[in-house]
């Protein structure tokens, strides 16, 4: 019923708790909870999922952006989600997909402009760009299970940098 109710995807906002990664994939589990007054309950919370490739993606998105991907507990997020209902064990979730950086006020991405700023007053950031920069493997050699979700993943991402990458699968 929710996922005929909300069948694409959705902003939300809330208080991010309980963040975990328990999945030897890579996952990241959290509640969602609504806003609470201090040291309150909080009146609704929802468990939420990141999985690792959305996790992946939204990493590289907010470094080309110039920010820092990162959930932290106790933060008020605003998230690009859907739902997910798991009928083998009766779960319900919202699956996170994107983040709202604006919203969210990004300290990192503050943290990060300021650290640049201190770099280049000491000259820092000069100095690196008379260093020659290393030259980029483009042959890779990956070792997995062929046509597993691991390689399937791996290869994407690679695809998604621009970069010619021959990757040689060795399983």
């Amino acid at each position: 019923l929710l996922q005929r109710g909300f069948p694409g995807h959705f902003w939300i906002r809330g208080v991010v708790t309980g963040l975990r990664k328990v999945s030897g994939r890579g996952h990241t589990y959290f509640q969602l909870a609504d806003p609470s007054p201090e040291g309150g309950q909080s009146d609704a919370v929802v468990d939420c999922a990141l999985f690792a490739g959305d996790r992946t993606s939204m990493t590289r998105d907010a470094g080309r952006r110039g920010r820092v991907f990162t959930l932290e507990n106790n933060v008020e997020v605003r998230i690009l989600a859907g739902v997910n209902f798991w009928e083998r064990s009766g779960r319900f979730q919202i699956v996170m997909k994107d983040m709202d950086h604006d919203f969210t006020g990004d300290s990192l991405a503050i943290h990060l402009k300021k650290l640049v700023e201190k770099l280049s007053s000491q000259g820092v950031l000069d100095e690196n760009s008379t260093l020659d920069m290393p030259i980029l493997p483009l042959a890779v050699g990956l070792v997995t299970s062929r046509d597993s979700a691991a390689e399937r993943d791996f290869v994407k991402t690679l695809e998604e940098s621009d970069y010619p990458f021959r990757v040689y699968t060795v399983g």
